[in-house]
Order: structure tokens, then sequence, then C-alpha cells
């Protein structure tokens, strides 16, 4: 939009020293890939601080939202009948099978699921206010329980469907899939 300042949110947060990838040392600054040998963070300590961060900050989204959360549900149930929620079957870190929590956004009925996997713009099977939910990202906020429990993290890799990911298997090498999607928990 014109008048609109655009910037990468990297850009953003290295102005509060929340994103930057050196450590302020003395007069120095010190590479994140050193930062670990200088702190003796060891990946094992390394992967406890990222738990302790995804659940400290989860707990806090959750505690502040909820509200928000009871609102939208309800929202979601009076616009089209079914389930507030979406649990959909991911696979995580080791091949770990979780179910994935969104705000439903499409029709509760067999084409919803018999359609194809993508949805495209103007597809029939998303609700009026699924497409706004979606157009905002707000349908993905649940997944802040999926972060609490362990089972995602705020960085990672999209998590997959079973489908999606045995499609990968076939057309990628198995080797980069496992490299790629399941050594790390899924992201946000």
């Amino acid at each position: 939009q014109p008048g609109v300042a655009v910037q990468p949110v990297s850009q953003f947060l290295e102005r509060f020293r929340l994103f930057d990838n050196r450590v302020e040392l003395g007069k120095r600054y010190v590479s994140a890939q050193h930062r670990a040998e200088l702190f003796d963070l060891t990946p094992l300590g390394f992967q406890a601080g990222k738990r302790a961060f995804d659940f400290i900050v989860a707990l806090l989204g959750l505690l502040l939202l909820f509200p928000i959360f009871i609102v939208i549900a309800r929202w979601v149930k009076r616009d089209t009948p079914g389930p507030a929620f979406y649990r959909g079957p991911r696979m995580g870190r080791n091949g770990r099978i979780f179910q994935m929590l969104k705000f439903r956004t499409m029709f509760e009925n067999s084409e919803s699921y018999s359609g194809p996997r993508l949805t495209v713009r103007g597809d029939s099977r998303i609700t009026p206010l699924g497409k706004w939910l979606r157009d905002t990202k707000i349908n993905e906020l649940p997944q802040l329980w999926n972060v609490l429990k362990g089972e995602m993290s705020f960085v990672g890799p999209r998590p997959l469907s079973i489908e999606d990911l045995r499609i990968m298997r076939r057309e990628q090498s198995p080797e980069y899939c496992a490299r790629t999607r399941l050594q790390n928990k899924a992201g946000l």
C-alpha cells in the first residue's frame, strides 16, 4: 500500500537486539556459531533453553489469548455446524505423529475432505469466517497448545501431513527428508 513502510521482521527485531546474530562481548562481537562454545551451550543445553522459551511464551500467549479463543470458537460454531477446532495428524521430530490444532476454517462435510489437499483462492470449501481467519492467520493460534505440549516449537520446519511427507519422500531423497523434517520439531 502507498505510504506504508515494509521491512523484514529480522531487521525490525535487530533494532531491539531481539534477533541479532551476534553477542556483544566487551567491544567485540561473537557470531552465533561461536556463541555455544563461548558460553558452553551444549546442544542439550541449547535444546533445554529453547524448550523453556517455547514453554514460557506459549503459556503466556495462551493465558492472554484465552478470552479471544472463546469468542472465536463460539463464532466458528455459530457460523457453521461442526467443531470449533480442526485436529490434523502431522509428523514431528523423529517421526512422532501428533494432532495439530487449528480453528476450523472449512465446512464440516465430506467434500471438504475429498477435494484437493491444498486450498486455492475462492475455494468453495472454506467458510466466510474461515477466509478471514486464514487471511489474518488467527486460525493458527491454537497451535500454541502444541508448542506448550512440546510437539511443536516456535522455530522449525512447517509441520507436514503424513500424506504430504510420503509424497515428499518419493519426490526427494529420503535422507534429505529425514534430515530437514524429522530431526527438528515442527514450527509454528
